[in-house]
């Protein structure tokens, strides 16, 4: 059984839809020795969704299992589950520090009892403003924002801890269908649909090197099976993508002549801001995994979704 913590989430959910896909694909393919996705029921891999990780000692009301009986039934973790909304992590500290730092710390301690691989879930964003251009998994971490802090301290715990059993995926900002209102991606084209006033942090011009969830989800469940344990391993796309390209982006997607509907309002910079983040994914593509989805292509299919959620209501 993998466990999967936070499994009701934006990653959670698209590690279990590719675990499930992964099945299939070995099924369909005459690959008689599935065992390492842990069957049960026909074709739906094993797979449990445990959202609170931050008491050990408790009983889930749900399943009457504690983490560490949760732990002990499977035979690795991906830990996934955290408050990750940038804004809640630095408004309510107490909260976000429970889940992401002692969650992290019963998790961990809970797979070194019981001798369980961890896949820890950490954030790109613990690079924060580095000295290089572009950002591969030996470069020095200069945190800008309470989160990332929390999952910088949580990586530490999990060195401490599971020191031989563990390995770190630092994911750079996601984006796809099921992602939250509150990310960029969400907010433009919705913005795009109804129109209205769009403001901004800064010039536009900050960018990162998203990545689809898909992909995402895929390098996740790829490093269940290659990868050395004790190391970092970063997750992102091939391109660099800068807030006005995604402004841009939603203007050729919805827009009049190819230009958005919605009023640009520039605001100061938010604090902590990483004005360049590209993220290096040359160590996941030396293991077999490389992104599938390029920006356009995932933006279209994130655009679909969002219609389809208007659909019902």
């Amino acid at each position: 059984m993998i466990l999967v913590t936070g499994g009701s989430g934006f990653l959670g959910k698209a590690i279990i839809k590719e675990m499930q896909n992964r099945f299939r694909q070995d099924r369909d393919a005459g690959i008689k020795n599935t065992d390492r996705w842990n069957f049960f029921n026909y074709d739906l891999p094993r797979y449990t969704i445990l959202d609170d990780v931050v008491d050990t000692g408790e009983e889930n009301p749900i399943t009457n299992y504690t983490i560490d009986q949760w732990v002990q039934e499977a035979t690795a973790v991906i830990h996934v589950a955290a408050v990750a909304n940038l804004n809640m992590a630095a408004a309510k500290r107490g909260h976000a520090v429970r889940t992401n730092i002692e969650g992290t710390m019963n998790v961990a301690k809970a797979c070194a009892r019981h001798k369980r691989g961890l896949l820890y879930i950490s954030t790109a964003c613990a690079y924060g403003n580095t000295e290089k251009v572009v950002v591969d998994e030996k470069c020095n971490c200069y945190p800008t924002e309470v989160y990332a802090w929390q999952k910088l301290f949580g990586e530490d715990f999990v060195r401490e801890i599971c020191p031989t059993t563990h390995k770190i995926i630092r994911l750079s900002t996601l984006y796809g269908p099921g992602m939250r209102p509150a990310l960029f991606h969400h907010i433009c084209l919705t913005k795009a649909m109804d129109g209205g006033t769009l403001t901004i942090h800064g010039d536009g011009n900050q960018g990162r090197t998203y990545c689809y969830i898909e992909d995402a989800a895929a390098a996740v469940v790829k490093l269940l099976e290659v990868g050395n344990a004790g190391e970092v391993f970063n997750v992102a796309g091939d391109e660099y993508i800068t807030v006005n390209d995604i402004i841009a982006e939603s203007g050729k997607l919805i827009g009049v002549n190819g230009k958005p509907v919605f009023k640009v309002v520039h605001g100061p910079d938010r604090e902590g801001q990483i004005p360049n983040s590209r993220i290096s994914n040359e160590k996941m593509k030396s293991l077999g995994w490389s992104p599938k989805t390029d920006h356009k292509s995932g933006m279209a299919q994130t655009l679909e979704w969002l219609r389809k959620q208007r659909s019902k209501t």
